[in-house]
């Protein structure tokens, strides 16, 4: 899944500036754009808007979103350049994820 597509989808369909979509969830412009433009990470509570807004959740299982989350991290900004990807790091951000799974789960979220 594009994380940084459906913002901008969601965006667009609620027909916000990327000011007034900050505004939503108090951000700045700079933020939104750094979400569209996959250079910053949107928080959960973004996504989970978005996908909930696209209506794109009964479309997924919980194991795929897990995957393509922890994939757009894995290979996103967020490594070690020098000794590659802290294990620390890794095991709490997917406990992280794992919340937030299951958060969508007890909202009925998943096929």
């Amino acid at each position: 899944m594009d994380f940084p597509k459906l913002i901008k989808q969601t965006r667009e369909k609620l027909g916000e500036t990327q000011v007034q979509f900050g505004e939503r969830f108090g951000v700045e412009r700079s933020t939104i754009e750094g979400w569209e433009l996959e250079k910053r990470q949107a928080p959960y509570k973004v996504l989970a808007f978005c996908l909930e807004y696209e209506n794109n959740l009964n479309k997924i299982t919980r194991e795929a979103l897990y995957e393509e989350y922890m994939k757009s991290w894995l290979y996103g900004k967020f490594e070690n350049s020098e000794n590659g990807l802290d294990r620390f790091d890794y095991d709490r951000k997917a406990n992280t994820i794992k919340g937030f799974l299951d958060y969508l789960e007890t909202k009925g979220f998943f096929i």
